[in-house]
């Protein structure tokens, strides 16, 4: 019978505590305790019925732990890192990872906009139950499917709304369409919507069609992680609380960009100069103003008194 010997930290391990099926000939090795090569050692000669799981959210500590065991004669096949084989088996969609298994019951706050909210506005903090959608780069057409995707296929999570906060980015937000940008395929690969192509079928910055860039992202998400390690994953972790899959993915893994202290002489040198900078689309504006125009709206049927906020970088342009 193979021995499953998960090392991780006792924090880390916190996330999954509970999870570990009774039968599963599971032992627990802590970084912390410093047993980890004595362990190494004492399990080298029965080493083909070993298999490691590192449940270690540093994936630098990851990497090094996965390098001293290959240095110490364990195959790649007996190493399985938590976290890829748990994200990989998540839903894509960050809407539906956060719906799912909501870590609320009921919110009264959603977030809505790009990488500044995504980093900055912190569900935690709110004085409100509250769940951030934003996206990086995530425009005003894909604001629109997600709150319309969130209201319609999960409106029991939302029967207390109240509030609507929209990272508006800048003055330049109407006037750009992520479906036909270069960040495309990167905003899939984060989570985006995808069951939408919008304007895809115009951009020129890919030779494929919507949904191979969406095939393309899940093979991705699957790229080194054998099917036997799936069925090793699953054998040994059993979720039976479904709310620690949205406790998982809501870590706090945006915080070092909240370090970062804009100074004065930053904003000074600062220059933002992309297409939708230099020129004026004006199918895509007149486009993303019925969009705004639709948030609003859906959001005060959904409740006439609800409290929409936008946030606006106060950022100009200089011609």
């Amino acid at each position: 019978m193979k021995k499953n010997i998960i090392i991780s930290t006792r924090k880390d391990f916190s996330s999954v505590f509970g999870w570990i099926d009774a039968n599963s000939n599971t032992v627990i090795c802590y970084l912390e305790d410093f047993q980890l090569y004595k362990l190494v050692l004492e399990f080298k000669q029965v080493s083909e019925r070993i298999v490691f799981f590192l449940v270690l959210e540093d994936k630098h500590q990851s990497s090094f732990i996965r390098q001293m065991l290959t240095f110490e004669g364990f195959s790649d096949s007996q190493i399985i890192d938590f976290y890829s084989v748990f994200n990989a088996l998540s839903p894509l969609m960050v809407v539906e990872k956060l719906l799912e298994n909501p870590i609320k019951k009921d919110y009264k706050a959603i977030v809505l906009g790009i990488s500044h909210a995504q980093a900055d506005i912190v569900p935690e903090a709110m004085d409100v139950d509250t769940v951030n959608f934003a996206i990086s780069s995530q425009d005003l057409y894909y604001n629109y499917k997600t709150l319309e995707y969130a209201l319609h296929k999960y409106p029991d999570r939302f029967t207390g709304l109240e509030y609507l906060i929209i990272d508006m980015y800048h003055y330049n937000y109407f006037n750009v369409d992520l479906s036909r940008g270069k960040r495309t395929y990167e905003y899939l690969k984060w989570g985006g919507y995808n069951k939408d192509e919008h304007n895809f079928v115009l951009n020129k910055n890919f030779d494929c069609n919507f949904s191979q860039l969406n095939d393309f992202v899940l093979h991705e998400r699957y790229e080194g992680i054998e099917r036997e390690a799936i069925n090793c994953w699953q054998s040994v972790f059993s979720p039976k609380n479904p709310i620690i899959h949205a406790q998982l993915y809501n870590r706090d893994r945006y915080f070092h960009n909240r370090n970062n202290i804009i100074s004065d002489e930053i904003i000074d040198r600062f220059y933002y100069n992309p297409a939708n900078v230099k020129k004026r689309f004006e199918d895509t504006i007149k486009e993303n103003v019925g969009c705004f125009s639709n948030i609003l709206k859906m959001a005060r049927e959904f409740n006439p008194k609800i409290e929409i906020a936008v946030c606006l970088l106060p950022i100009y342009c200089e011609v």
